[in-house]
């Protein structure tokens, strides 16, 4: 006996109307999944997957919907798969993937999501109880992960990922025989989508814990199936202090960014919220500068491999900023990565080192520091986040401490410097003046000189337009 067998679903009250026009058009609705899973769990949900029992009818109940004001579009016609958006709430519509209710479910990933409520006046009214062919009831009272059968994981291997995000979503453990399955599902990976990894991904980069997944998968030998590209990284002795070789070092670079994320308040007390509203900012499908950041942690130092060398004693990975930047360009075709998200990605990696190399060359000047924000673009000030967690995942918080006070220097100058109501600073001459002072037509030497006048302004030399055109004069093209 679970304590969730006897226990009533309720129907959100919101959701309501929408449902009830739905049941006006007599055909058979349940709502299936997530929503039933995380109420039981006292989770808070937004998404309500409803099963439609009947072939080609998805698209009448959309029309249904929509008259009461959800917006509607299609995600798979094929397999008639429909979303809308109500009142805040995500919507899925799907028809049947086997002729039964209960065949139906048992075809689902897990047993926690194969339940089902049914959609009728009386359940949107006064609530029902959740039909569970699967045991799945059981498994949410055990926390246990358990497919129902052995060909669920295998006919879809993108559902490996999947048992992977529900164990660190909500705490489960997974069955043993099924974690075998996962495993085996695992090798199959590269069959799926780009763009279907790629969500899932998304989704368990965004737990801030998500180290903890990759670690398992790596002591388990199967990291590698799912990030083909780090497979050089094993057994690359790097001399770190976090792991025995690069991928652990990069696994304990993860594990540093998702401790420096956690701590922002303390760390970096002036900003910390503009940083975190940054880093919670959507980039792309469900990928956030936060996530796109621990991906990047991860990949961060991929380009040692092929850049290694031996040095007497020592051994070098010179220049492998730059080939990893060339190298993740992998990942990224295989993700299906949009340009903003590559863009994020692969300015994380090239510029992983620029922190630590300024750091120690002294005192920086306010042209160095505004070179380095222009060049890092709309993720310039999360880059020194993964600087930081490279410094703790190679010596320890003595790294991290040691470099920390720079990295709070240059944020500093970011937010109260090279920001200008919140924007980054701009020339404060146009191209076309510019080249009407000079005489200088199209070319790169336009470029060039608004460079070298942002730099000046950076610095305080010029603070007007007035004080910018004597100043370009003075300057003259030969120099810029």
């Amino acid at each position: 006996m679970t304590p969730f067998k006897d226990r009533l679903f309720f129907f959100p009250t919101p959701l309501k109307p929408l449902l009830l026009g739905l049941v006006e058009e007599n055909i058979p609705i349940y709502a299936v999944g997530g929503m039933v899973r995380d109420q039981l769990l006292k989770r808070d949900s937004k998404d309500l997957d409803i099963l439609v029992m009947a072939q080609n009818k998805a698209c009448k109940l959309l029309e249904k919907a929509q008259s009461v004001g959800m917006r509607s579009f299609p995600l798979d016609v094929e397999r008639g798969i429909f979303r809308g958006i109500y009142k805040g709430w995500i919507v899925d519509f799907t028809e049947p993937r086997a002729p039964t209710l209960m065949e139906d479910l048992a075809a689902r990933d897990f047993t926690i999501n194969a339940l089902a409520v049914p959609i009728n006046r009386e359940s949107i009214r006064h609530g029902a109880r959740v039909l569970d062919p699967t045991g799945g009831l059981r498994d949410i009272s055990l926390k246990l992960i358990r497919t129902s059968r052995p060909e669920n994981i295998l006919e879809d291997p993108l559902r490996s990922l999947r048992c992977y995000r529900f164990m660190i979503k909500l705490g489960f453990r997974v069955e043993p025989q099924t974690e075998a399955l996962v495993e085996e599902g695992l090798k199959h990976l590269h069959k799926v989508a780009g763009e279907r990894i790629s969500e899932e991904l998304a989704f368990i980069f965004a737990h801030p814990l998500s180290h903890t997944i990759w670690n398992r998968l790596a002591r388990r030998g199967t990291l590698t199936r799912v990030f083909p590209e780090l497979a050089p990284c094993k057994g690359e002795r790097t001399g770190k202090w976090y792991g025995t070789d690069l991928l652990f070092h990069l696994l304990g670079v993860l594990k540093g960014t998702e401790f420096v994320i956690s701590d922002l308040s303390y760390l970096f007390s002036d900003f910390w919220r503009e940083l975190s509203t940054l880093l919670h900012t959507k980039v792309e499908g469900e990928w956030t500068q936060l996530s796109l950041l621990k991906l990047a942690s991860l990949f961060h130092d991929i380009g040692k491999p092929v850049c290694r060398k031996e040095k007497g004693e020592k051994v070098v990975f010179w220049g492998h900023d730059r080939s990893g930047e060339a190298l993740v360009e992998r990942l990224i075709e295989r993700l299906r990565l949009g340009r903003a998200a590559s863009f994020a990605l692969k300015t994380h990696v090239r510029e992983h080192m620029r922190m630590h190399l300024l750091a120690q060359g002294g005192e920086v000047s306010k042209k160095a520091k505004g070179r380095f924000f222009r060049d890092m673009g709309d993720v310039a000030p999360l880059t020194p986040l993964l600087s930081l967690a490279d410094a703790w995942a190679s010596s320890g918080e003595v790294g991290l401490f040691t470099l920390l006070p720079f990295v709070e220097e240059v944020i500093h100058f970011y937010y109260n410097n090279y920001l200008q109501q919140g924007e980054p600073m701009k020339p404060l001459l146009n191209g076309h003046r510019v080249m009407e002072i000079l005489g200088i037509d199209p070319s790169p030497s336009v470029g060039r000189a608004m460079e070298a006048l942002l730099d000046a302004q950076l610095e305080g030399v010029v603070t007007t337009a007035e004080e910018a055109e004597e100043w370009l004069k003075k300057k003259g093209k030969l120099d810029v």
